[in-house]
């Protein structure tokens, strides 16, 4: 988990091009507006933040391609960071619309959304905020009418991470009660429409730290993360479709941890898989049909950032959890909340 947490953080910061800070940097970052991409593949959309909007068109052989990326607060240091604040209560929305796709190979359609990113060598002290009135929301949509090889679906929204090689000091990480991250994605077919495969997938992460040491930091998480698969089917299907979604709350690693307090009430977390039929009904089972969730909140991990392991100190922990998670589909589903796992 860890190095697919890491690893997620860098990708993020290499895509959005972070800010690159000195060391000793003192920072404060406010973000209330609003990012929106809006593309659809059959008629040109304008797009409503600074964009004009991307126009893909299927043709014989070819391919709908349709991504997004928003990006607001991150910040990159090879240093030491004495006071970093990072503050979001806008937007970040992303459509991506394939309205009704004819002969193509395949569609593409993906989105991140990523706000309140700290990757530095030390963090002395930070304070991630994601409001109340904060959304980050990404819809990959394609209405299908005629043969398709593979469709892929995906979305990505990141909040509040925070990755120090070799120490964080004190720090807050908060994600506001009313504040959503969303992923909704649709392939709907007509009585003409087919695919070779189907893949959806969505990832919602908030409040996730990683650092060789963490001292003293307090999480809340009171938002709401929902990832939502559907695919409408209209006639008797035996492609494969995947479908796959994770929620993550107040995660938080390290070999070294002093007080950490990550606490979670209101909000939810929710997963949800579905593939309707022709007759309208839901499809429990088919061999055909893979489906998995996983729901994470309150993980705490010792060990395992650096290859000396965790440390034998003393660590004084809080977790606490009043925060419902579900799921549905029939394949593997998986929930859990406060989990502490030490490796020494």
């Amino acid at each position: 988990m860890r190095n697919l947490l890491t690893s997620t953080a860098i990708a993020l910061l290499a895509l959005t091009g972070a800010a690159a800070g000195a060391r000793g940097d003192e920072l404060s970052q406010t973000y209330n507006s609003e990012q929106t991409i809006s593309q659809v593949a059959r008629a040109a959309s304008e797009l409503l933040n600074q964009i004009d909007a991307l126009v893909v068109s299927a043709g014989p052989g070819g391919a709908v391609s349709q991504s997004g990326l928003n990006a607001a607060n991150i910040v990159q240091s090879d240093g030491h960071l004495a006071n970093a604040n990072q503050f979001m209560n806008g937007i970040q929305r992303i459509d991506n619309i394939a309205d009704t796709v004819v002969q193509s190979d395949e569609i593409t359609q993906s989105g991140t959304n990523v706000t309140g990113v700290l990757k530095a060598d030390t963090i002395e002290n930070a304070v991630q905020y994601f409001g109340s009135d904060a959304v980050q929301w990404v819809k990959n949509a394609a209405d299908v009418s005629d043969q398709i090889g593979v469709i892929n679906q995906s979305g990505m929204n990141a909040a509040n991470i925070a990755i120090a090689e070799f120490s964080i000091g004190s720090g807050t990480q908060i994600l506001a009660p009313g504040s959503l991250q969303k992923i909704k994605n649709v392939v709907t077919f007509d009585a003409a429409g087919a695919a070779g495969e189907i893949n959806q997938d969505g990832t919602n992460l908030g409040n996730i730290m990683v650092s060789s040491k963490v001292k003293d930091v307090t999480r809340i998480f009171n938002g709401t993360q929902v990832v939502d698969n559907t695919v409408y089917l209209a006639d008797a299907n035996t492609a494969p479709i995947n479908q796959s979604g994770l929620n993550i709350a107040n995660f938080v690693q390290a070999d070294v941890i002093g007080t950490v307090t990550q606490y979670t009430t209101g909000g939810s977390q929710n997963v949800r898989n579905r593939v309707i039929g022709p007759d309208g009904k839901e499809i429990k089972a088919a061999s055909w049909l893979n489906q998995e969730s996983t729901n994470l909140v309150n993980v705490m991990v010792i060990g395992g950032v650096t290859s000396t392991g965790g440390s034998d100190g003393v660590i004084n922990a809080s977790q606490t959890s009043n925060y419902p998670q579900t799921s549905s589909g029939i394949g593997p589903q998986s929930q859990s909340g406060n989990v502490m796992a030490i490796n020494r």
